[in-house]
Formats: structure tokens, C-alpha cells, sequence
């Protein structure tokens, strides 16, 4: 699941709905937030592991395009 993060959101995204989401079975929670500003990261994941979230590595190459890796389609999250 990808999410379009609003500051507005921010206490839920990273709160209540986390904990939904993981008690759902999804797989992998990734929210991207254009300026940074709302999730202390421009991109951020996580991953399920036995029941609960860990964070998923984010690279910043030299380029600084933001990547993630998505086991859940196998994709890449730039």
C-alpha cells in the first residue's frame, strides 16, 4: 500500500491507521510526503514482521532520488 501523505493526516497515518493496517495482514505500508515535512522523511516504509511493522531500507543515491525496494509486488519505490 502507498499513501500520498497531507500534514493533516499525520498522527493517523503513523498511529491508528499503522496499527489497522498490520492487524489487516498488509504486507508492506509505504507513505511518501513531496516536501518531507510531515513524516520526517520524503519516503518511508515498512514491512510486516510477525505482526508488526519494521522499517524498511530507503537509499538516496548521489543522483537523490529516493529508492525503496517493495517485496510485495517486487517493485521499486522511487
Amino acid at each position: 500500500m502507498l499513501e500520498i501523505t497531507p500534514a493533516a493526516t499525520d498522527d493517523n497515518d503513523t498511529g491508528r491507521k499503522r496499527l489497522w493496517h498490520a492487524g489487516l495482514g498488509i504486507p508492506e505500508y509505504w507513505r511518501f510526503d513531496e516536501k518531507g515535512n510531515d513524516h520526517d522523511a520524503k519516503l518511508s516504509g515498512d514491512r510486516l514482521v510477525e505482526g508488526r511493522y519494521e522499517p524498511a531500507a530507503i537509499e538516496e543515491p548521489e543522483d537523490g532520488v529516493l529508492r525503496g525496494h517493495s517485496e510485495v509486488p517486487s517493485l521499486h519505490v522511487p
